[in-house]
Formats: C-alpha cells, sequence, structure tokens
C-alpha cells in the first residue's frame, strides 16, 4: 500500500511552483482514481539568523568531520557514548 510520494528528487528550486499530476492510483478494491493534480510551492531559501551563526558553523564543521570519516572508511563506534571523553561535547552541541 503507497502512503505517500516521495517529490524531494524532484523540487529542486527554492520558492518555486511546482505541479504534480496523479492518474491511474487504484486503491484495495479496485476502484481507479480519476486524475489529480496538485500546486506545490517550495519554500524560500532560509537566510543565517545572526543569533545562531556560531551555533550553525560548528554544526556545519562536524558534519564536514563526519563526511571525511565515512569516506575514509574509518570505523566508527557503534554508539555516540562510546566515545571516551566526548560525553560531555556531545551533549553540549
Amino acid at each position: 500500500m503507497v502512503t505517500g510520494i516521495c517529490v524531494q528528487p524532484y523540487l529542486t528550486e527554492y520558492e518555486k511552483e511546482y505541479m504534480l499530476h496523479i492518474e491511474g492510483v487504484e486503491d484495495v478494491d479496485g476502484n481507479v482514481m480519476k486524475p489529480m493534480e496538485f500546486k506545490i510551492h517550495t519554500l524560500p531559501k532560509s537566510q543565517i539568523d545572526p543569533e545562531h551563526q556560531e551555533r550553525d558553523e560548528v554544526t556545519l564543521e562536524v558534519a564536514r568531520e563526519g563526511i571525511v570519516l565515512l569516506k575514509n572508511e574509518v570505523d566508527l563506534p557503534s554508539s555516540v557514548w562510546d566515545v571516551q571523553g566526548q560525553e560531555e561535547l556531545i551533549r553540549d552541541i
């Protein structure tokens, strides 16, 4: 049973209107739904909030370092809490 439609890969631009056309959908009783169209409007690109800029920069750096670890295929700990001595740092982020 389909409960949703993944549109994320297709909605690639900020603040743009897209038209979604659906047809040929059949329910569990064999009834075919009539064609439907939906307008989808994507959100505007978010701006950096100066109040949170430092936190956002730290978050971005942590994400970049995580990507480097994954690219290097380093064995990551099975749990964040397995990293000894880092518990307070992790909780504060």
